[in-house]
C-alpha cells in the first residue's frame, strides 16, 4: 500500500477531537486567532476537512474550547480550601507561598493555552473576554473567602477591605503570569512565588 493510500491509524472521538485541539492550539500560538484558518488546522492535525466539522462547527468553536480547557486549569490551580485553621500569621505567610508556587507552575506548564486566554482572547469580541471575566470573578470570590477566614481568625488588619483585596490580587498573579511565564521557558517561579506571598502577607495582615 502506497503513502498516498496508506489509511490513518483509527482513534477514538475523544482521541481524534484531542488531536484536532492540540493542533489547533499549536497554529493559534502561532498565529494568532485572526491569523489562523481552519485550513491550516486540519494541515495540522493531519486530517480531513470533514472530521474536523465533526467535532467543531467553526474556528470560534474550537478556539472556545481550548479557552474553556484553560479556563478549567486556570481555576483549579488553586490548592484545595485548608480544612483546619492557621495556627498563627507564620503558617499563613508558608501557606501562600506553597499557594504560589502551585498556581504559576501549573500556568507556566500550560503557557501556551494561558497565553490564548490571557493575550489572544480578551481582544476577540466574541464572547471571549465575558468568560475570562466571569471566571476571574469566581477565582476572585475564593480568594475573598480565603481573607475572611484569616478575618474571621483575626490574623488580617482591621482595616482590610475584603473584596477589594481580592480584585487587587487576583490582578497581580494575572499581571505576573503575563510578564514572566508566558514567554519565559524557565522563570524563578520560587523567587516570584516567594515574591508575591510577600506583598500578600504584608498588605493583608495585622
Amino acid at each position: 500500500m502506497s503513502v498516498l493510500t496508506r489509511r490513518r491509524p483509527y482513534l477514538r472521538k475523544e482521541e481524534r477531537r484531542e488531536q484536532i485541539l492540540q493542533a489547533a492550539l499549536r497554529e493559534f500560538a502561532r498565529g494568532g486567532y485572526h491569523g489562523t484558518h481552519v485550513s491550516q488546522v486540519v494541515r495540522a492535525a493531519g486530517v480531513a476537512r470533514g472530521t474536523f466539522y465533526l467535532h467543531f462547527r467553526s474556528k470560534h468553536e474550537v478556539f472556545a474550547a481550548l479557552i474553556d480547557r484553560m479556563l478549567g486549569i486556570f481555576l483549579g490551580a488553586a490548592p484545595p480550601r485548608p480544612t483546619e485553621p492557621w495556627e498563627d500569621a507564620a503558617e499563613v505567610r508558608a501557606s501562600l507561598e506553597r499557594c504560589y508556587r502551585r498556581i504559576l507552575t501549573t500556568l507556566h506548564e500550560h503557557r501556551r493555552l494561558c497565553s490564548l486566554l490571557l493575550e489572544e482572547a480578551i481582544g476577540i469580541e466574541k464572547g471571549f473576554r465575558q468568560r475570562l471575566e466571569t471566571h476571574l470573578e469566581t477565582w476572585r470570590e475564593r480568594v475573598a473567602e480565603a481573607l475572611q477566614r484569616m478575618a474571621d481568625q483575626g490574623l488580617t488588619r482591621s482595616d482590610l477591605e475584603i473584596d477589594l483585596a481580592a480584585e487587587l490580587i487576583v490582578g497581580m498573579v494575572v499581571r505576573v503570569t503575563r510578564k514572566h511565564l508566558l514567554h519565559n521557558e524557565s522563570p524563578d517561579i520560587p523567587r516570584l512565588a516567594a515574591a508575591l506571598a510577600d506583598f500578600e502577607f504584608r498588605g493583608v495582615t495585622r
